[in-house]
């Protein structure tokens, strides 16, 4: 599979983005949505709202397919649930088979990062 934000999901109002180690790059999403991934900064904008998130990865070296945390305004993320106690969480991250998912929400199309 080639290295980025390979796939998304839509679960009702939930986004999922699929994000592998050595990502680079811009991705457009169906809506018009353009995902931009550089170094270890994921941002997009959410043009409802007019500003820019962005999501700093750091990447576990020791085992390059995994990443070990994530970080956003407020530090460091804790450990993330698995995907399948999702619907009962409300992180924006979670891990699964050494894939990094970053959860967004956005009824109408319009895109924010989940609280």
């Amino acid at each position: 599979t080639e290295p980025g934000i390979v796939t998304y999901e839509d679960r009702l109002d939930t986004r999922l983005l699929r994000v592998y180690p050595g990502a680079d790059g811009r991705f457009q999403m169906d809506d018009g949505t353009v995902i931009t991934l550089s170094g270890t900064e994921l941002s997009w904008r959410d043009e409802p709202l007019t500003r820019t998130w962005t999501v700093r990865i750091s990447w576990h070296l020791v085992d390059a397919d995994a990443p070990s945390a994530v970080e956003d305004a407020d530090g460091p993320v804790p450990e993330a649930p698995t995907r399948g106690d999702l619907e009962a969480s409300e992180r924006a991250y979670f891990y699964e088979d050494g894939v990094l998912w970053v959860r967004l929400r956005g009824p109408n199309g319009r895109l924010r990062l989940t609280p």
